[in-house]
């Protein structure tokens, strides 16, 4: 099959020296092997797992009508919580900010009281779990961050996919309580 490959030369080294992945490289696989090998171990403790849901949110702002989309996958889904699982290089003291907002998100899509964020080290295999209790504050300032990151996320305007914007986008998002008028939810 190499032979077909458009450049005979990338070819020959791929043959000679084979591409080794870095040990961060080595270490996101071997997390994501993880990840899906654990989401079938909650699968058969009677979880839905990989649940997605679209939320259409409407809101006005400045005097206009605006509708978003907030859509989203939850890891593992129960009646009455979520289990988000994150893998990490280091367990945290408290759950990342970004990753209680999503889970408050999740609370309010699947209309669920609880959230487990279950942080695992991809250098030891360390646990370190923490429960998030719904909040109504909680979910108005996630929502409002949706809205916020429109111009930063690089998707439609018209959709925020939650767990897609990236950390660092996430926080340099200006928030000062900011709450469009009229939010009309679901």
């Amino acid at each position: 099959t190499d032979v077909a490959s458009p450049c005979l030369r990338q070819s020959f080294y791929r043959r000679v020296k084979p591409l080794i992945p870095s040990p961060n490289d080595f270490i996101k696989l071997v997390g994501r092997v993880s990840h899906e090998k654990l989401l079938e171990v909650v699968e058969g403790e009677g979880y839905e797992t990989e649940v997605s849901f679209i939320e259409k949110i409407e809101f006005k702002m400045f005097g206009e009508n605006h509708a978003i989309e907030l859509c989203g996958r939850a890891d593992a889904v129960k009646s009455d919580h979520i289990l988000e699982i994150k893998f990490v290089d280091a367990l945290p003291e408290e759950p990342h900010y970004w990753h209680e907002i999503q889970v408050q998100l999740y609370m309010w899509a699947f209309d669920v009281d609880t959230s487990y964020i279950v942080y695992i080290s991809r250098r030891d295999s360390r646990v370190k779990v923490f429960k998030v209790r719904r909040s109504e504050e909680g979910i108005k300032s996630a929502i409002s961050r949706a809205i916020l990151s429109i111009p930063f996320v690089g998707f439609p305007v018209d959709t925020v996919v939650i767990g897609a914007i990236t950390p660092e986008i996430f926080l340099s998002i200006p928030f000062v309580g900011f709450l469009p008028s009229e939010l009309s939810l679901g």
